[in-house]
């Protein structure tokens, strides 16, 4: 295996992150389609949340991601950009974890929360990890 590979490697384990906040932005919008069915088959929900409270589950995400990048902003310094990266999916995993189980509301914004401090956790490590692997060619 040559370093390119390794490099190659690296680099698309450490872009599946970026897969993950992906779909942390893009999972309100089935979501809050089937919560407000009123079949509520498929709402983890027993009851139909009010407009107020789907309005957080949207906007509880851009706030995580503004508390996310200061809370880490030490840590790639400390111990590197790569475990700085697998610590941050933590996050996802909790909050995808917390969603398929939930039935309650404050799971869910608990969860919305986790995934925008990891989604701010990406937007800023990842291109410093990605910039760290890359040779000075590929630049």
């Amino acid at each position: 295996i040559t370093d390119t590979q390794v490099l190659t490697g690296n680099s698309i384990t450490a872009n599946i992150i970026g897969i993950s906040w992906g779909s942390s932005i893009g999972w309100s919008s089935p979501a809050i389609a089937k919560m407000t069915d009123e079949s509520l088959s498929d709402s983890p929900l027993d009851f139909i949340p009010t407009a107020d409270q789907l309005s957080w589950i949207g906007s509880i995400l851009p706030l995580g991601g503004l508390v996310g990048p200061l809370v880490f902003a030490p840590l790639p310094g400390l111990i590197g950009r790569k475990l700085s990266l697998l610590l941050n999916a933590m996050f996802f995993i909790a909050s995808f974890l917390l969603l398929m189980f939930t039935n309650n509301i404050e799971s869910i914004y608990v969860a919305r929360f986790l995934q925008g401090f990891g989604s701010g956790v990406v937007m800023v490590i990842l291109p410093m990890y990605s910039g760290e692997i890359a040779s000075a060619d590929c630049r």
